[in-house]
């Protein structure tokens, strides 16, 4: 059972990891489509 729950705990990291590098990226994005706009 602990193995069961530390491999889901893992999973629920890589996850969390995507996500917000997910974000990193689309506000890198948006930063760079203000800098085109402006600039």
């Amino acid at each position: 059972m602990k193995y069961a729950n530390a491999i889901l705990d893992n999973g629920y990291q890589r996850q969390a990891h995507h996500l917000s590098f997910a974000i990193f990226i689309a506000k890198h994005l948006v930063y760079i489509g203000q800098l085109r706009l402006t600039g």
